[in-house]
């Protein structure tokens, strides 16, 4: 697919390089001095992502993950990426097998998994979603995800789904739905307060350029409280210990007032939601079946006592 794709853009000499794949297939194309992003929208094998966008076609999200970069681009001065038309002049092209593309523009720099993470460097992303966020609320509606009760009833179904094909254990699908069912009340209760957020901040997903840290892939982005990109970020640091320092970066620049709480709430949905799109490749492995007794017991169930 990836020789097909590159065949629609206005490339001289392109090479390529795989990145990853998880919800995108993702590429580094260079074209000369040029360097861009290309991305086809296939899911991994073995990641389920077909609750997340509900009843609305998935081409709906991605043409709007356009329009809402073109409105960043020219509305605000938090860097994001360029997407880049193809030969027709639009953003989103479709392949013969249905799937569709886009390219970005590229940064350079190195994102954040390999990096010696210290509590400047976190305090500086703190301020950094602070920041996206003052930005991001002002923004027009875009056709984005929600993270409503009716995203939450349906991460219920595919955790349903999970049990019942065997994926997870009766006492693993017990706590989570306990939480989801008491997760909904509260986003019911808090709707009104949702704004626009990144969705799945996490060390891959920002850029460290020397000079600066980048934000990128806005493809899950939508609408839910602030304190949900803080607790993907906390849960993707994996150490406790930096949480004070992301806040504290976060309250330093933020225009919203900070529910820790919340955050907590938001770690265990996170985790929740890997479990969601994960499950198909937990069957026999070991590591994983451990690491759900561990977020049940040590995550999951202390919030879902709270929330009661």
């Amino acid at each position: 697919m990836i020789d097909e794709a590159l065949l629609y853009y206005n490339f001289l000499n392109p090479k390529y390089t795989f990145i990853r794949h998880n919800e995108n297939m993702t590429y580094q194309v260079i074209d000369g001095n040029n360097k861009f992003l290309l991305r086809i929208h296939k899911a991994a094998a073995g990641l389920n992502f077909s609750f997340q966008c509900g009843e609305t076609p998935r081409e709906v999200f991605i043409h709007s993950e356009i329009e809402l970069l073109m409105k960043m681009l020219s509305d605000t001065n938090i860097r994001v990426q360029q997407p880049i038309t193809n030969k027709l002049g639009e953003y989103v092209t479709k392949l013969r097998s249905g799937h569709y593309v886009t390219a970005l523009s590229w940064f350079d720099g190195e994102d954040l998994r390999n990096a010696t993470i210290t509590s400047e460097i976190v305090h500086n992303i703190g301020k950094l979603i602070g920041s996206l966020h003052n930005l991001m609320s002002r923004l027009p509606y875009f056709h984005r995800y929600s993270y409503d009760e009716d995203m939450i009833g349906r991460v219920l179904n595919e955790i349903k789904k999970a049990f019942e094909l065997q994926h997870i254990e009766e006492k693993h699908y017990e706590c989570i739905r306990n939480f989801l069912l008491g997760f909904s009340k509260l986003i019911r209760k808090e709707k009104k307060n949702f704004i626009l957020v990144h969705a799945d901040l996490s060390k891959s997903n920002l850029i460290n350029n020397g000079n600066e840290i980048i934000p990128i892939d806005f493809s899950l982005s939508g609408y839910a409280l602030p304190e949900m990109d803080l607790a993907e970020m906390s849960c993707s640091l994996n150490d406790k210990t930096l949480t004070s320092s992301l806040l504290d970066g976060y309250r330093h620049v933020s225009e919203y007032s900070l529910n820790e709480f919340y955050v907590d709430v938001y770690f265990a949905f996170s985790i929740v939601l890997y479990i969601a799109y994960h499950h198909e490749n937990f069957v026999g492995d070991e590591k994983s079946q451990n690491s759900l007794d561990r977020w049940t017991t040590t995550i999951i169930e202390p919030i879902v006592a709270k929330m009661e």
